[in-house]
């Protein structure tokens, strides 16, 4: 047996003050009242070599309490032989994650992981395998078990720091649960052999996933809720620490589709500070600009919302000054751009006219910093949606149509366009209102509102609509129903677009659609679906998958183009929480966490042999049973101690009493 504090064993000297305690008696045991000598002081008995122990057993009990907490404290180990034959095959499985973050970017971060990393393969015994994964916001393998084990010994560990030296830090962010969800996986199949289902192999030894990582606040952990962990699974937390933890970071809050026409544009940015931060004044200002810099305080774990300095500018880099890490005080901007859209309404209403459908489309598209909608009476070449309102004989439109059958006569149009004979159509008026019954959410259209939070369309009431036979469309397909079982909504191809026929009016004579909450999200979602593209928005994320025509997700900060339109790339908000997690966040989810080695600046970490007395220790937890016996010991001994009191106190008060 060993101790990993042996200098804990020095209190087990306290074992002599019991046994002083039972050889001095100041008191004798009996006491005499005698009335001749009620007026003299009492003398207690002095302390000679004749002194005798009593009470035995209470004694033995009391030095027993001592020595063995003495033992607890100590944390004693019971050292096993280690298993150096290579050919038995019970060596560990050990996946090392490697954090690659953009946090890792602060300080000697990289540096102080790589010197994990060394230590972590130096502690690995001959027998044990070892697999390497770098993550971020994505896990890559690095070097596999399969590769390991046809490495010779000797070259493994160099293999693995070769391999080692071709990572280095990114600029995306960090998704820690889904990395070791991924280390878990590996581990699993690596226990089943060639990947097949069945059980694990009769000489399969320990499993370990080490995590080299800052732990830093910001990190994902979706998935881990809930995890069920394999049975011989420990999690290992190697973490590195900065030596200055300051730091503040900038970042653009998303600009919203209703900020207002182009020239209100949203510009508001947030400044974090981490929570151990020890730094609070900060200075904002364009990165190039002649403009008087923002300053601005912010404390510890609190954030700050600012509007954007002035400076005239539509594009731009903006440098946060007092930061001790700078990795996160650039933000890339582009202002938004604003894209205009015509929709012809081809009908013969007039606008003003509250009775038609028109004046009530007109009012449903706003102006905004991305979008410009305006409803027209002209064909467009170029428009993605046309909507009908009874316009029959007009050429056919070059994109998308919206038919609304506000009377029967608007089928003609539905015919026209599609080449039918005569669409068959008459008015419904077999009970007092319709409510739609049956919606696809499944489709694009009706997607946004698929959430049970907005998937209530039972409070818009159709008091008239028209019956059409949809088998009657070539390909249509029913996307919307009456409660009556009537189409609502009907898609068909047209062409390389589509029609969509509405068999009722928005305008309050037909329903009460055009006054409902639904109404203006449904025509921007018409407007998304037809048109096959969404406002476009020219801020992102390092890593985050761009609109099609934007090329492939970029690794870096920085405005990029995209021909002749200009966007932004930043980094993940949530990478400035550079501030430690606790531990416990991670064991609350599960995590089976074994050790967590933590490090202070260059401090090194522990040597091999004080990391396996550690781990040896740490999972044979002797001294819980020193404890829980010496409690024990204290039971026996209070029980005891009020008997031999009792029975004492007995003999005095059967004694008589001299007067």
């Amino acid at each position: 047996m060993e101790f990993l504090a042996p200098l804990f064993l020095a209190g087990a000297a306290a074992v002599a003050l019991p046994i002083i305690f039972h050889l001095i008696r100041k008191t004798t045991k009996e006491k005499t009242i005698f009335s001749s000598l009620m007026f003299l002081f009492p003398t207690p008995p002095k302390v000679t070599r004749r002194s005798r122990l009593d009470n035995i057993l209470l004694l033995m009990l009391r030095c027993g309490v001592l020595c063995l907490l003495a033992l607890g404290f100590a944390r004693p180990y019971l050292v096993r032989p280690s298993n150096g034959n290579a050919g038995s095959g019970m060596g560990k499985k050990v996946m090392i994650l490697i954090d690659t973050s953009a946090s890792i970017r602060r300080d000697n971060l990289w540096a102080q992981e790589r010197e994990r990393v060394s230590d972590v393969l130096q502690r690995l015994s001959p027998v044990d395998e070892a697999a390497l994964a770098s993550f971020d916001d994505h896990s890559a393998e690095v070097l596999g078990f399969d590769e390991w084990r046809r490495t010779p010994v000797q070259e493994r560990r160099a293999l693995a720091l070769a391999r080692l030296e071709t990572l280095a830090p990114t600029w995306r962010g960090t998704h820690l649960g889904n990395a070791l969800l991924n280390a878990v996986e590996g581990l699993v199949q690596e226990a089943r052999g060639d990947g097949s289902a069945g059980t694990p192999r009769p000489t399969e030894g320990p499993r370990e996933v080490v995590v080299v990582t800052d732990l830093q606040q910001g990190s994902r952990l979706d998935g881990l809720q809930g995890f069920e962990w394999p049975k011989g699974v420990k999690v290992r937390v190697e973490q590195v620490k900065a030596k200055q933890p300051s730091n503040a970071g900038i970042h653009l809050l998303e600009e919203r589709d209703d900020a207002g026409p182009a020239g209100d544009l949203n510009r508001r940015i947030r400044v974090v500070n981490s929570s151990d931060s020890k730094r609070e004044q900060f200075k904002i200002t364009w990165v190039g600009g002649t403009n008087t810099p923002i300053e601005t305080y912010v404390p510890p774990g609190q954030s700050r919302i600012l509007q954007l300095p002035p400076g005239g500018l539509n594009q731009g880099q903006l440098l946060l000054s007092g930061d001790d890490n700078d990795f996160d005080n650039r933000l890339h901007w582009v202002g938004a751009r604003q894209s205009q859209v015509s929709i012809p309404y081809l009908g013969t209403e007039t606008e003003d006219d509250t009775t038609q459908p028109l004046f009530y489309l007109k009012r449903a598209f706003q102006q905004t910093a991305r979008q410009d909608v305006r409803i027209t009476n002209q064909i467009a070449t170029n428009t993605p949606l046309t909507i009908l309102s009874g316009a029959a004989g007009t050429p056919r439109p070059a994109g998308s149509v919206l038919v609304v059958l506000k009377a029967c006569g608007s089928a003609v149009a539905v015919s026209e366009l599609l080449n039918l004979g005569t669409l068959s159509c008459e008015e419904a008026s077999d009970q007092k209102y319709s409510l739609l019954a049956e919606i696809d959410f499944t489709h694009p259209l009706f997607k946004p509102f698929a959430d049970p939070r907005f998937s209530d369309f039972t409070k818009i009431h159709f008091w008239k609509h028209r019956r059409i036979d949809a088998q009657q469309i070539p390909n249509g397909r029913v996307i919307a129903r009456f409660d009556n079982g009537d189409p609502a909504l009907i898609e068909a191809p047209l062409g390389q677009n589509k029609i969509l026929i509405l068999t009722s009016g928005w305008q309050p004579a037909d329903s009460q659609l055009a006054l409902s909450s639904k109404f203006v999200p449904l025509l921007y979602s018409l407007l998304e679906y037809t048109s096959n593209e969404r406002p476009l928005h020219l801020q992102f994320e390092v890593g985050q998958t761009l609109p099609q025509g934007f090329g492939s997700p970029r690794e870096a900060p920085g405005i990029h183009s995209a021909g002749d339109v200009q966007f932004a790339v930043n980094l993940n908000p949530a990478e400035s929480k550079t501030a430690p997690m606790a531990i416990d966040e991670l064991e609350q989810l599960g995590v089976p966490i074994a050790v967590l080695s933590q490090a202070r600046g260059d401090a090194r970490p522990p040597s091999a042999q004080k990391f396996q007395a550690t781990e040896a220790e740490n999972h044979q937890k002797l001294w819980r049973w020193l404890i829980l016996g010496a409690l024990g010991f204290l039971v026996i001994e209070t029980l005891l101690a009020g008997k031999i009191t009792g029975r004492a106190s007995a003999t005095s008060l059967s004694q008589p009493e001299l007067r």
